[in-house]
């Protein structure tokens, strides 16, 4: 009975030696506290995250508000992706402009280039999905038909042969535009 240990004496034993870094304790918080308050600016708007930054402005060190900035620029930062959906130009425009007031309109040329670079690759890709299509379609639906699949209800877009042949032309495509972009996003991070 003596060798059975409560949970309690193998969690004393295991955190035995174990220090909190107060400092590092601090700053994940105030990252964090950045990155809600942009992840609510996109929700909200504009006018609840310049209040918001006033507030934290005044109310934190230098040294703390450096890092605050940096967790609401990297949260604003990840929704600047290469996106195939047109929709995600609304949450585009409102990040830029979020990024824009961050960084006190520093980044406002190489947000505006991002911005040009994201609408090429949306372009880019549309014709690249148009060349595929004009090239493989006659002979996809063809093959489609000998397999006995309705023509009405065919969608070249689902075909596993179209989607191999997009994602091999794609892939060089979007590896160039993505290394573009992580340079633009370090341009900004560099205007913090």
């Amino acid at each position: 009975m003596a060798l059975i240990k409560s949970a309690l004496e193998l969690a004393m034993e295991r955190t035995q030696g174990l220090t909190v870094d107060k400092e590092e304790l601090r700053r994940k918080e105030l990252v964090t506290l950045g990155r809600v308050a942009a992840s609510k600016a996109m929700e909200e708007g504009v006018d609840s995250f310049e209040t918001s930054l006033q507030t934290q402005e005044k109310a934190l060190s230098k040294a703390e508000w450096a890092i605050y900035v940096e967790g609401a620029a990297d949260n604003l930062l990840s929704r600047i992706v290469l996106a195939t959906d047109p929709n995600s130009a609304a949450a585009l425009a409102r990040a830029t402009e979020l990024l824009e007031r961050l960084t006190k309109k520093k980044a406002g040329a190489v947000l505006q280039k991002a911005a040009g670079m994201l609408k090429q690759y949306g372009t880019e890709l549309g014709q690249l999905r148009a060349a595929i299509g004009q090239q493989l379609g006659p002979q996809l639906r063809q093959r489609a038909q000998q397999q006995g699949v309705n023509p009405a209800t065919y969608q070249m877009e689902k075909d596993p042969a179209y989607l191999k042949v997009l994602a091999e032309n794609l892939e060089p495509l979007r590896a160039e535009y993505q290394q573009a972009l992580d340079q633009l996003k370090a341009e900004v991070r560099a205007a913090l």
